[in-house]
């Protein structure tokens, strides 16, 4: 059992796309792009960081323009991660930990606003060769999301991979150990725990929360961040559809990840599942959290 975390989940812009594809809806839908702030005593850590501004400039341009044609970036004011800390009365750069579930444009745009931050990723994302900060994206990097002109420049000095941390052994994690594995303890006390998700990019993780805590303290129902592991809730939703499912960096991989999620869902039904664009569990997570 770890100590407790307060979190809080913000909403940093969205795109909007048929809902069809993702199979939580006919029409058209808002895809939101959803942030965790985690108060951990004396420390402010996210995981993800939404969209910013500077994620609409920068991809306005052939290639990039690509991916706004497909997914449109909507961004309204004091929406991005900066000025909703601002607005907690949190200076952005005293955020010590940004966990980066992966390097979609959507998850990283707001890491230039976070100067100070670790950035802790999975296991073989990058800092690797040929995808460096500050670079403009090939066609090849936009049609995986990969924009590296949204990195910070100092990525190499301020990156760490999640296997760099305690490792936390699947006995200790129940269903869930016995489903994805151990994972990696964040701040040593067990309160914060990234697990592997692979499939739907390269070294997908999310985070495994054993004890919330909402507003004024109050505790809520366990809650595992699986960013884009799902786009639709779990339980009840069910994977993206072909050609969509088609586009995931491994699909096999992915759908596996998917049913497993849908297994613990199943077996551990106390805990909240929470994928960072679908809307309505990001609702219910804040309704259960009572943040105003």
């Amino acid at each position: 059992m770890g100590e407790s975390i307060g979190v809080e989940l913000l909403i940093c812009g969205h795109t909007r796309q048929w809902g069809r594809f993702a199979r939580v809806g006919r029409g058209m839908v808002n895809f939101p792009a959803t942030v965790a702030l985690l108060r951990h005593r004396d420390q402010i850590v996210l995981f993800d960081t939404g969209y910013s501004a500077r994620s609409r400039e920068l991809l306005g341009r052939w290639p990039e323009a690509a991916y706004q044609r497909l997914l449109p970036i909507h961004l309204q004011p004091g929406e991005a991660i900066g000025a909703q800390l601002r607005h907690r009365e949190i200076d952005p750069s005293s955020v010590e930990t940004v966990i980066i579930s992966h390097f979609h444009a959507d998850h990283i745009g707001g890491l230039s606003e976070l100067p100070e931050a670790r950035i802790i990723h999975g296991t073989d994302q990058t800092p690797v060769p040929g995808f460096r900060p500050g670079r403009r994206a090939t066609l090849a990097q936009t049609c995986h999301s990969h924009f590296p002109q949204l990195l910070p420049v100092d990525l190499d000095s301020r990156a760490i991979a999640c296997t760099d941390l305690e490792r936390v052994p699947a006995s200790e994690l129940g269903v869930l150990g016995e489903l994805f594995g151990g994972g990696w303890d964040v701040f040593g006390d067990r309160s914060a725990i990234i697990i592997l998700l692979p499939g739907h990019d390269d070294g997908h993780i999310g985070l495994w929360l054993p004890i919330p805590t909402g507003a004024e303290g109050r505790p809520t129902a366990p809650m595992l961040l699986v960013g884009d592991a799902s786009w639709a809730p779990i339980p009840g939703g069910r994977p993206p559809v072909p050609p969509v499912s088609h586009l995931m960096r491994e699909r096999s991989r992915y759908l596996d990840t998917w049913h497993k999620l849908d297994e613990f869902a199943r077996r551990r039904p106390s805990a909240m599942i929470i994928p960072s664009h679908a809307g309505e569990s990001v609702m219910r997570a804040s309704k259960a959290l009572r943040w105003s």
